[in-house]
């Protein structure tokens, strides 16, 4: 494979090496007349026969070689692209798919962080005393939620901008803002020290929740669905 990839990039070489077959021999056959000596017509005629025989045989040989070896350059250049693009298609997947892990998980917690505030508010006596542990509770669920609330929307905002045509995130993206403005009804709502309203701005907040950890565990089984396939 080598020398017919030497021989095509270097053709006026392989043109005189051509020429110098023919000429050659026959320089040899006539140099001996100024000399005045000949070889016997039978013995050239059997050396011409093989020697200019081999010369046709070779050119075929070689364009058939030739021809097979761009040919399964073709196909292995046209293989390797094919399997570049599945890998990377397969990359892209895998990743996809970890992302939305992520993302259902830190939606699990935080549907889980505002069963707390719920779980606080309908369980302790509105008492002075009561009141001070609802508020340290609530704040510090509060503050749970609300890092992990801006994290996961600036992830389903990225995802917006990469999938614009992705009727399921722009639902997610929709979920996601409607209990952002729950939440800030929670912080306000304590603030006021206003415990029943506490309660149902945090039923609200976690509703939506559960709404959005079931669209992205919509999300995430499409993709491994596509990953299998």
């Amino acid at each position: 494979m080598k020398l017919i990839k030497w021989c095509s990039q270097h053709k006026w070489t392989y043109i005189f090496f051509i020429l110098a077959f023919i000429i050659v021999p026959v320089l040899i056959e006539y140099i001996p007349l100024f000399f005045g000596q000949h070889l016997i017509k039978g013995d050239w005629l059997s050396f011409w026969g093989s020697y200019l025989g081999f010369l046709p045989a070779g050119l075929i040989t070689y364009m058939v070689l030739e021809f097979q070896f761009k040919r399964q350059e073709g196909i292995d250049k046209k293989n390797f692209e094919e399997q570049l693009k599945k890998q990377k298609q397969e990359f892209l997947f895998e990743k996809r798919f970890e992302d939305l892990t992520w993302a259902r998980n830190s939606a699990m917690s935080i549907w889980l962080a505002s069963s707390e505030i719920i779980f606080v508010c309908e369980s302790v006596e509105q008492s002075s005393e009561g009141m001070v542990f609802i508020y340290n509770e609530v704040t510090k669920h509060y503050n749970f939620i609300k890092n992990n609330h801006n994290e996961l929307a600036s992830w389903i905002e990225e995802q917006m901008t990469s999938e614009s045509e992705n009727y399921d995130f722009k639902n997610i993206d929709i979920i996601a803002t409607e209990a952002g403005k729950r939440l800030s009804q929670i912080r306000h709502n304590m603030e006021n020290k206003n415990v029943s309203e506490v309660l149902k701005s945090a039923k609200a907040f976690r509703e939506y929740y559960r709404y959005l950890k079931n669209a992205i565990t919509l999300e995430k089984t499409s993709i491994k669905n596509e990953l299998i396939d």
